[in-house]
């Protein structure tokens, strides 16, 4: 899969990253890892990994983690249901701990949190 933009510091810049790195224009079809390897760029799986983190050690009034906790009441269309934000999160922890409650858990503690996702390995689960 080849993407001609791609994030840099949260923000889509692939115009200026390709200005500003010569050895790289859209037409090359350089993977969106290789070029966030070469750009030193965090992963995105690592970042909802950390933000994910953060919500759950919010206060329950903030609205971020209303809506985190919030659960739809409408009827859902027919097919396949949509794959949730949280079950992304199972797939990311499920190599390092199989048990997603003890995952919960150890987001609300900051520093066993961190820990985790240290021990995490840097390619994309």
């Amino acid at each position: 899969m080849v993407a001609y933009t791609f994030l840099v510091s949260g923000e889509a810049k692939g115009h200026l990253v390709y200005q500003k790195y010569p050895w790289c224009n859209k037409w090359d079809k350089i993977r969106n890892e290789t070029i966030r390897q070469a750009l030193n760029v965090e992963s995105m799986w690592r970042t909802q990994l950390r933000w994910y983190g953060h919500v759950l050690r919010m206060e329950d009034s903030r609205d971020t983690k209303r809506m985190y906790s919030w659960k739809p009441t409408q009827k859902r269309p027919p097919g396949r249901p949509r794959k949730r934000w949280e079950d992304q999160i199972k797939e990311i922890t499920q190599r390092q701990e199989p048990d997603f409650q003890k995952v919960k858990a150890l987001a609300i503690d900051r520093k066993g949190w961190r820990g985790l996702l240290k021990r995490l390995p840097n390619d994309r689960p």
